[in-house]
């Protein structure tokens, strides 16, 4: 009997939609869609044909889209067929009903445009599944709030066209009439059930009651925007008439720019969710870590960056906190801890910010350094902004200050640059000067991991009061830390594995998940020369660590 992996020919074998794809894929490659090509894959046609009911060349655009993996123009299947460009743009208004159907995406490149398949198609096609778009029908009011933001979260992630949005929101509201959301948002027009939507998620998620325009104008066609932002401004819109929207709180925000969901609406949402952002309960916790979520995790380091952790766990712990933020008050000094934890990857720098909040009972805050930049002028600075509000308004109804961690900092701590001229390096600089503002006035914790300190702009080290450096574990703790994840290992062996690598703690564990790979799929157990050869692997390219030494 053969061994390795064998996989089930339920999904690829014949007669189904995937080996289907893959015949036509093969046969379509230069055909220049020639008769004897369809001939040649006429069992294939037939199979999507009655499986997925699409036409000949459906099939083929489909099966290219799964096989290239890839977004194509009509450019780029016409060469692969070995068609001129002017044929394929006759086959145009067939991939356009694929689109419509939710197969195919459109989507708007710099250089091109194009097509993708949907990542809910291809899922049903691995299932050997047809895919249909399906409308969510008769669910809760928080299921419905989801579902809108997802909706909206696919058109802004170029998944689904405007038109398709626009088209899905419908849809939504109009088979949920039956709760109240549903009866609300259906007497208004399609726009004004986006934006109804868009501040419910905004007040559901974040308790976000501060909403403008930069927040949502992503939402609409760029040349119809005034018109309607007009007429939220002058509150003449239907969301208003309705008491579906109303004023916001301000912050500082021109009253007739910042709107949120009615008073009517929040005490409705409030109390079929369960939530209350207008009070002091639990909901501002949603999208948090929560402390008692994480799971405990035995850590080793070597000698002297043992002392600095347990030093700042000591500091974290909430009576020592306490005291220490009320000293520097006293002292007219900033109370903030901002701290930095840096390092070779793999050396367990995100994992001690897990551990550090388990063991000292506050909840973490991550920020998603890529989530915060935005096309839109102004918006990545508001982005930014709002994360250190929330942050404020978390540690306001936190019995512990939670964490703010940033984690792979390096973009947005590196050296400021000098002479910009171009609006993307402006912004940049605006994000930076932001964050340093923020870091300044910080009346809680911050902590930022980097991989990298060489490129680190000095004002934000001199911001960073505690500085961690996590080194490559020496040899004494890497047999502690073989030891700890494969438990059957010799004490022998564990020092021979810890001698003659130079693995990190996160490598050694990537050593483990291969060997337990190998004892789910082949019964065996760990033998040395095994692990040796995986280490060797899991080593390609590490010697040492090359990080600017900065200092606790």
């Amino acid at each position: 009997m053969s061994s390795g992996i064998h996989i089930k020919d339920s999904v690829t074998g014949p007669g189904t939609i995937i080996s289907a794809m893959e015949t036509i894929v093969v046969a379509a490659n230069d055909s220049e869609l020639n008769d004897e090509m369809l001939a040649a894959a006429k069992p294939a046609f037939d199979t999507l044909k009655e499986r997925l009911a699409v036409t000949d060349m459906q099939a083929i655009v489909i099966s290219m889209l799964i096989d290239s993996d890839c977004t194509l123009s009509t450019g780029r299947m016409a060469n692969y067929l070995g068609l001129r460009n002017i044929r394929m743009l006759t086959y145009v208004a067939e991939i356009e009903e694929l689109v419509e159907r939710r197969i195919v995406s459109k989507v708007s490149g710099s250089f091109e445009n194009g097509y993708k398949i949907s990542p809910k198609a291809l899922a049903a096609y691995m299932r050997d599944k047809e895919y249909v778009h399906v409308v969510n029908k008769n669910i809760s009011a928080g299921e419905m709030i989801d579902t809108a933001m997802d909706i909206m979260g696919s058109f802004k992630s170029e998944e689904i066209t405007l038109k398709q949005m626009q088209q899905d929101i419908e849809e939504l509201v109009e088979s949920n009439k039956n709760i109240v959301l549903g009866k609300k948002a259906a007497k208004v027009g399609t726009d004004e059930k986006i934006l109804f939507f868009f501040c419910l998620g905004k007040y559901v998620n974040e308790g976000d009651c501060n909403i403008v325009d930069h927040d949502y104008r992503d939402l609409y066609a760029e040349r119809m925007f005034g018109g309607f932002q007009s007429s939220i401004i002058n509150r003449s819109n239907a969301l208003f008439t309705q008491g579906l929207l109303g004023d916001g709180e301000g912050g500082g925000i021109s009253s007739r720019d910042c709107i949120t969901v009615s008073e009517e609406i929040r005490e409705y949402i409030n109390r079929e969710l369960n939530i209350c952002w207008d009070s002091n309960n639990e909901n501002y916790r949603k999208g948090l870590l929560i402390h008692e979520d994480i799971v405990a995790k035995e850590l080793f380091y070597n000698g002297e960056d043992s002392i600095s952790i347990k030093r700042l766990a000591t500091m974290l712990k909430e009576e020592n906190f306490k005291e220490i933020q009320q000293r520097m008050r006293e002292n007219g000094m900033r109370n903030g801890f901002a701290c930095l934890f840096y390092g070779a990857p793999g050396t367990g720098k995100t994992e001690t910010v897990l551990q550090l909040a388990r063991s000292t009972g506050r909840d973490i805050m991550q920020v998603n350094i890529a989530g915060i930049r935005s096309k839109w002028v102004g918006e990545s600075e508001k982005n930014i902004r709002g994360i250190f509000n929330r942050y404020r308004a978390c540690c306001e109804k936190s019995e512990k200050k939670p964490i703010l961690l940033f984690n792979e900092a390096d973009a947005v701590i590196g050296k400021r640059l000098t002479n910009v001229e171009r609006s993307v390096d402006k912004m940049e600089n605006s994000l930076q000067n932001i964050i340093l503002e923020e870091i300044e006035k910080l009346d809680g914790i911050l902590i930022a991991t980097t991989n990298l300190t060489s490129n680190m702009d000095t004002a934000f080290e001199r911001r960073f009061i505690y500085k961690v450096e996590f080194h490559k574990p020496d040899v004494e703790t890497k047999k502690l830390i073989w030891q700890s994840m494969i438990s059957e290992l010799a004490d022998n062996d564990a020092a021979i594995l810890a001698s003659e690598f130079d693995l990190s703690g996160g490598q050694i564990e990537n050593v483990k998940r291969k060997q337990v790979v190998d004892n789910i799929l082949y019964g065996t157990a760990p033998t040395l020369d095994a692990l040796r050869a995986y280490c060797t692997q899991e080593g390609m390219g590490t010697k040492g660590n090359n990080y600017s030494r900065i200092g606790f």
